[in-house]
């Protein structure tokens, strides 16, 4: 039989191995793999994540004594589902202490940056919450230094002379005609 290709353990697959090996007695992984066509390494995992042991510190490691519990290893499995990604930075707490910094006592995010380490944010990272409107009574107007904005290059091109763009479209007419010569 093929092995199913999705990758986690649904509810209903963790109570079937529940019922294999609490009510069945079936400790054999290899068969609890085939009855629910999945890889022997998935019921392993399975087992070796979400097993509680009986007087676990008290017994040599082969006498200790495996129970599975599929709703504990639900509720694990979801648990490290939502522990997955990066942590936001953004706190509430954060937020209050930025708006303290710049409204009452006129420090730069670059100085809350440098000062405030515990925060661990970058001033870019302040700046940007602060042009998102995430800090609540702070705007660009409240900060030291204004958002500079840098002016475009000139772009004009030079002008040529009527003569030039004219010897510029000969040149570029020859090569053409030299290039079909050759293909």
């Amino acid at each position: 039989m093929k092995n199913k290709r999705n990758k986690h353990l649904t509810a209903f697959e963790r109570g079937q191995i529940d019922y294999l090996w609490n009510i069945e007695k079936i400790h054999n992984q290899a068969e609890i793999a085939r009855r629910l066509h999945r890889t022997v390494m998935t019921i392993n995992n399975e087992l070796r994540r979400s097993q509680r042991y009986s007087d676990y510190h008290l017994m040599p490691r082969k006498w200790r004594a495996y129970r599975y519990n599929a709703e504990e290893a639900q509720q694990y499995a979801n648990l490290r589902q939502s522990r997955i990604g990066t942590k936001k930075k953004y706190t509430k707490k954060k937020a209050r202490i930025i708006a303290r910094r710049i409204l009452d006592d006129k420090w730069s995010p670059q100085m809350i940056a440098e000062t405030h380490r515990e925060l661990k944010l970058s001033r870019n990272t302040i700046y940007n919450w602060i042009y998102r409107g995430m800090i609540p009574g702070v705007s660009e107007d409240n900060l030291r230094y204004q958002k500079r904005f840098k002016r475009r290059k000139s772009t004009r091109l030079l002008e040529m002379s009527a003569k030039e763009r004219q010897a510029e479209e000969l040149k570029i007419q020859e090569r053409r005609v030299k290039q079909q010569e050759k293909g």
